[in-house]
């Protein structure tokens, strides 16, 4: 008689026996969600593991919600009757960290962090005035100090800020600089981290 979720197969003979093989064809489906840190790039590949081994893949986009269902997915080898033990991988995409959580069963979630940097132009400074000996710049990201430079001539009053993240959670880093104040000078920030910050000092000396 037939049985729900099985095909069966009868072999032998009278004379030898018979054998009635059921072979389980339940099926299965695996949910997978995209989540991004950071600017989302345009596309992205998952592959669908069964067992380790690649065996579906598909391109996910903004169109699609970045999510999707693979279904009609066998629940059991057909060689021995194991459960098919489901995950999911994702192509690399570049500047960015991939983490993997969740199970076939409660659907998978593919976060992808930003980890682009970015080099501020640099930072010049100004006089108006005799120059003093050395002037203390300070940078900061999101209003935390992050870094700092002293400039002078032998550096040529500038500075370049390099391997700066430009995401923190994935919302971009406002990035600003400060100066320390100098005796006898008034300090003007003006610029941004796109195009370069110039530090000009006024001198504010009476006679």
């Amino acid at each position: 008689d037939a049985v729900a979720n099985y095909d069966s197969a009868v072999t032998g003979d009278v004379t030898n026996g018979f054998t009635v093989t059921n072979t389980n064809t339940e099926k299965t489906s695996v949910d997978v969600t995209k989540t991004w840190l950071g600017t989302p790039a345009a596309s992205v590949t998952i592959k669908l593991l069964a067992d380790g081994a690649e065996k579906e893949t598909v391109t996910l986009t903004a169109a699609d919600n970045w999510t999707h269902t693979f279904s009609n997915l066998p629940k059991f080898d057909t060689t021995d009757g194991h459960e098919i033990v489901y995950t999911v991988d994702e192509v690399d995409v570049p500047n960015y960290t991939k983490g993997i959580s969740g199970t076939a069963a409660t659907g998978f979630t593919i976060k992808n962090t930003n980890t682009e940097t970015i080099n501020i132009p640099p930072v010049t400074k100004v006089w108006v005035g005799p120059q003093a000996s050395s002037a203390k710049v300070t940078l900061f990201a999101d209003g935390v100090e992050k870094d700092s430079v002293t400039l002078n001539a032998a550096n040529g009053w500038a500075h370049t800020f390099t391997n700066l993240d430009k995401y923190n959670n994935g919302t971009e880093i406002v990035y600003t600089v400060t100066e320390e104040p100098i005796a006898n000078y008034d300090s003007v920030v003006t610029g941004d981290a796109a195009t370069g910050y110039k530090v000009t000092n006024t001198n504010t000396e009476k006679t």
